[in-house]
């Protein structure tokens, strides 16, 4: 089941995603995968943790070729952390998240616990 699908099933607020994903930067164009803005609270799923560097078939090309993730290049993940940092200096709380987590559960539990406490205090 799809993250968007768990948080709509657990009645917790609906955050902005997808084509509403919100610019939570002044400066920057960078984006949240999922932002409760009320609670400054935002998910970042973290695509291809268990596939980077493994070969796939693409329909698409007619060939087989390696899937890569930009989080976990050298310079996708610089990146990030540079995102990541000025994300909490505006406040906000990133929990980033796998597949593995969403699949577990893991990650809705923890976005609970989040918001309850985005409600008095900071991340």
């Amino acid at each position: 089941m799809s993250f968007a699908t768990q948080v709509k099933q657990s009645g917790l607020p609906m955050p902005r995603w997808g084509n509403n994903e919100l610019k939570f930067h002044p400066k920057r164009r960078w984006r949240f995968d999922f932002a409760w803005e009320d609670h400054k609270v935002a998910v970042e799923i973290e695509g291809g943790t268990y596939s980077h560097g493994q070969e796939r078939f693409d329909s698409g090309k007619g060939k087989k070729v390696t899937q890569k993730s930009r989080h976990l290049t050298p310079t996708g993940f610089h990146e990030d952390c540079i995102k990541y940092g000025e994300a909490a200096i505006l406040g906000w709380c990133v929990i980033r998240v796998d597949a593995k987590m969403i699949k577990d559960g893991s990650a809705l539990a923890m976005l609970e616990r989040a918001l309850k406490s985005k409600v008095s205090t900071e991340c």
